[in-house]
């Protein structure tokens, strides 16, 4: 069968038309493994995505451990795999909190250009810190404290602040991004990500049933009458 048309609109296997993607994202025979990634847009679109790039992250980084693979090659998008999960987590976080305030947000949304990290962090941190001080001790924040996760944050900005450290060899100007290291232990890289994607999971899943809580109290609606 031709991969150039037929595999794309399938309706006798009820597969949806979408033949202006490229027949690399064809949707296949249903039969074989597919990728369901209609369900991961919308509201927690950022989130969804983060865990998958912490998993793919935490996947290839136990294959290291296992001595699998191109070992001393693969640290680099493990590593690019971490810092995109944490950039989109923040970006989730932030939309949480927009819809908690509703118009009432603390402050414009953000327009900061490439791939930042701290300024991110700096708002989402302040926000958790109000959160954490009004529910007092609780499931929330759970067994990683703040304070882990912006000392993470903070090493990765100083690393990569623009999220081009681990996609590409050395900079515009020709300099190595990674001048002067010669080993990185993957014990503790395979920590730090585990231990963060908790973090960020835990938060993620606290803070969206706040703002929903917050936007259906704006609506004037019960909390438990969503979908009646």
């Amino acid at each position: 069968m031709s991969i150039n048309g037929s595999l794309f609109a399938r309706k006798d296997v009820g597969m949806v038309e979408h033949a202006k993607f490229s027949s690399i994202l064809a949707p296949g025979n249903p039969n074989e493994p597919l990728a369901y990634v209609g369900i991961n847009d919308g509201r927690d679109s950022f989130g969804l995505h983060a865990a998958g790039y912490f998993d793919a992250a935490l996947q290839l980084l136990n294959n290291i451990m296992a001595n699998r693979g191109k070992v001393d090659l693969v640290i680099y998008p493990a590593l690019y795999l971490f810092r995109h999960g944490v950039e989109l987590s923040l970006k989730q976080l932030e939309r949480y909190f927009r819809e908690m305030y509703g118009s009432r947000q603390r402050g414009p949304k953000p327009k900061e250009k490439g791939h930042p990290l701290a300024a991110r962090w700096a708002r989402v941190k302040g926000e958790l810190q109000c959160l954490i001080d009004f529910a007092g001790p609780s499931e929330f924040p759970g067994k990683i404290s703040v304070a882990e996760v912006d000392q993470v944050i903070a090493d990765l900005d100083r690393i990569d602040a623009d999220g081009v450290t681990f996609r590409y060899p050395e900079s515009l100007e020709g300099k190595s991004h990674l001048a002067g290291v010669q080993y990185i232990g993957i014990p503790n890289v395979l920590r730090v990500v585990e231990r963060t994607a908790l973090a960020f999971g835990n938060w993620r899943y606290h803070i969206s049933e706040q703002a929903t809580f917050a936007r259906r109290e704006r609506e004037g609606r019960s909390p438990s009458s969503e979908g009646v």
